[in-house]
């Protein structure tokens, strides 16, 4: 296992979709990169290719940027940018809004501080990265409940009224049709909810779904009734509030860490000469 965050894997992946980003991101991504995480299903052990007739799933990555000193203290900002084509599915966030997320328990940005090594790749140069990844204890607290409750109501409303929406590839779309439901949405409700149960009765949060990535396979393709996932999801809500009234984590995320953090995120990425530009 590696130390140090640097699996070239990741960097492999990102540097093949890296030159389609580039030009329409105003900086040198080279230079203001962080981190790179490789997320979405090949992180939680549940890709199915889309060689299977039930393979929706896209290359997720998520990538943190310290952009130039101009697109944080002057007139020009920039906090994140999104591109999706084909089988990518890229979000690239500025080092300050990503740090935000986290504090508020974003159950999406408080993820990658738990991905297995191997989907993560960490500038040897960002000490503040490296540091976060090591204390990340320090990010878990009692307000992903409502976070993480909140985004599983989301994906349950949308596993039954989003059957044509715009997102959808032709492929997803049919699935809907075929089963009555959105089964990734519903595979992504049942994660989130036993990802959330596990956090408030353990104190870590298992990403990587090794024990139960075949229910999870199994409901992304069709072999779970909407009832079934139904009944699941309602019994996971009981335990989740049940697990979080006994619950030993901190209320809020450290935020005097986290602060501390931003800050030597920037400098260590800007140095003493940085150019404030034009």
């Amino acid at each position: 296992m590696n130390k140090d965050w640097g699996l070239e894997v990741v960097q492999d992946i990102w540097n093949e979709v890296k030159p389609d980003i580039a030009h329409a991101i105003p900086f040198d991504l080279d230079e203001a990169v962080l981190g790179v995480f490789h997320v979405g299903s090949h992180s939680h052990g549940t890709y199915i290719p889309p060689t299977d007739k039930y393979g929706i799933d896209d290359v997720d990555l998520m990538v943190v940027c310290a952009p130039p000193p101009k697109f944080k203290l002057g007139l020009k900002n920039w906090d994140h940018a999104e591109y999706k084509h084909g089988k990518w599915d890229v979000v690239l966030y500025d080092w300050q809004k990503w740090l935000h997320m986290l504090r508020k328990s974003n159950p999406n940005v408080v993820g990658t501080l738990w991905l297995m090594r191997e989907h993560s790749w960490v500038n040897p140069k960002s000490e503040a990265l490296k540091n976060l990844l090591v204390n990340r204890e320090l990010l878990l607290s009692n307000q992903m409940y409502p976070a993480f409750i909140g985004y599983a109501r989301g994906q349950m409303y949308k596993m039954t009224h989003h059957a044509h929406q715009g997102y959808m590839g032709e492929k997803r779309k049919a699935l809907v049709e075929k089963f009555g439901y959105d089964v990734k949405n519903a595979s992504h409700l049942i994660r989130l909810l036993r990802m959330a149960c596990e956090a408030f009765e353990s104190g870590r949060l298992h990403v990587y779904r090794d024990f139960d990535a075949h229910d999870l396979i199994a409901i992304k393709s069709g072999k779970w009734s909407l009832e079934q996932v139904t009944a699941e999801a309602e019994t996971l809500f009981i335990r989740a509030e049940r697990a979080f009234a006994t619950s030993k984590l901190r209320k809020h995320p450290n935020e005097h860490y986290i602060q501390k953090l931003m800050v030597q995120g920037y400098l260590e990425t800007w140095g003493g000469g940085a150019d404030i530009g034009e």
